[in-house]
């Protein structure tokens, strides 16, 4: 699903990464995305919580998504797929 959306990267973030460590780490049209993955009951740990605000603080996207706001989460990832596509095209590998 998230690998539709147009000018995307995504990773599965392995389960022996660091703790704390996003599920989900992305970059679509230029911005970094962070997903945690939980359960429409699932909680975020200190540390997830942790994590998801310095991603925030450094002005890319933090979501918890669930199940239930799935849909949602998918319509507004795509909403501002359109919008950083349209002003940005850094589209380089620095070597």
């Amino acid at each position: 699903m998230l690998k539709a959306i147009p000018e995307t990267w995504v990773c599965k973030v392995a389960q022996t990464s660091k703790r704390g460590t996003p599920d989900i780490l992305m970059c679509m049209s230029g911005v970094f995305v962070a997903i945690e993955l939980k359960t429409d009951t699932g909680k975020t740990s200190k540390l997830q919580d942790y994590n998801l605000d310095r991603v925030a603080k450094s002005r890319g996207i933090a979501i918890v998504m669930t199940p239930k706001n799935m849909h949602e989460m998918l319509e507004r990832l795509k909403a501002i797929a359109q919008i950083f596509s349209l002003n940005c095209k850094a589209n380089e590998t620095w070597r």
